[in-house]
């Protein structure tokens, strides 16, 4: 390998890093890593949201769903992707989640209604 093959590998991979020193100083609790900070708006919740949505695997087993089945499932998805922007940028089901400051649905369950709840869920 030359050195510009060296240089493709090194330059991405020390941006990476300091990216990551410079991002430890407004990461001071496991709150901030996980939901940011616990002030989460709509809107970035809306945005993980499709994060999540855009992984991998999903996008794996989405096409595997297709090879499966056919491509059936593709009328309901188009219902469902309006209906569930909606939902996402009004906070419908999101806003009671982050208003309790809570990391887990396991825990929301446990603060908002009771525990044998959240053991059932």
């Amino acid at each position: 390998m030359t050195w510009i093959d060296w240089l493709i590998v090194f330059i991405p991979l020390s941006f990476v890093i300091y990216m990551g020193y410079y991002s430890n100083r407004y990461v001071r609790s496991v709150a901030d890593f996980l939901s940011a900070g616990r002030v989460c708006g709509r809107y970035v919740i809306s945005t993980a949201g499709v994060a999540g949505g855009l992984s991998i695997v999903i996008l794996t087993s989405y096409v595997e769903v297709h090879y499966k089945t056919g491509f059936a499932l593709a009328f309901w998805q188009s219902l469902l992707t309006p209906l569930s922007m909606i939902l996402a940028l009004t906070g419908f089901c999101f806003y009671r989640f982050r208003e309790t400051k809570v990391m887990s649905f396991g825990q929301f369950l446990e603060m908002r209604y009771n525990r044998p709840l959240r053991v059932f869920a």
